[in-house]
């Protein structure tokens, strides 16, 4: 790992998630892992987003490091406010924890109620339905330090975060719309493995 790699995590506690909490953290890891490739991550400590980024699984996999892709800067974007970064409450998890392929979405329907349960492909045309009618923009999901967590039988899953991009003012509306592509575009990476697996 370089230097300056490192001294970013040192003043950068959000790309260091600490999974030692997780009764199976290997487990988790390993998920993460495996769908990391499709997602930009924000951090609010620095106000930054990252969408190129490698993933280091350390300790036996109790420990994630983000290392934001040297080369990438112009895929890193700063000025984002955590206010326009909004938790949904959205669940993502691996199929095979129901004995199904594939990936599937837990969405709250209305509020204080459980959530329902769709396939990957179903839950995002739900979403991109209900934002596009509630908000004017398809559903951009982002993940931060906390979104990964798991089920009392050990069964990891991803809370998704979702981008505001209309709210992110401090950003030139070129920045804005090169930012929804590049979150649609690295999301469209799971969404199309998962059809592949049905």
């Amino acid at each position: 790992m370089m230097a300056a790699q490192l001294r970013q995590q040192h003043y950068n506690p959000d790309l260091t998630w600490d999974l030692s909490h997780l009764a199976n953290s290997q487990l988790a890891s390993d998920f993460f892992l495996q769908i990391s490739h499709s997602f930009c991550i924000y951090s609010p400590t620095s106000n930054k987003l990252y969408s190129h980024f490698n993933v280091d699984a350390i300790d036996d996999g109790s420990r994630l490091i983000i290392e934001p892709t040297p080369c990438a800067y112009d895929n890193t974007y700063q000025f984002i406010a955590p206010s326009s970064i909004k938790n949904t409450g959205i669940i993502l998890y691996s199929g095979k924890y129901l004995h199904r392929n594939g990936y599937y979405l837990g969405i709250p329907i209305h509020k204080d109620e459980c959530l329902k349960h769709f396939s990957l492909t179903k839950g995002i045309e739900f979403l991109n339905k209900t934002f596009m009618e509630n908000t004017g923009a398809p559903f951009l999901p982002v993940i931060l330090k906390g979104d990964l967590q798991a089920f009392k039988t050990t069964a990891p899953y991803l809370h998704l975060h979702r981008a505001d991009i209309s709210s992110m003012r401090e950003l030139s509306a070129l920045d804005r719309g090169d930012l929804f592509n590049t979150i649609l575009d690295r999301f469209s990476l799971i969404v199309h493995e998962d059809k592949a697996q049905h």
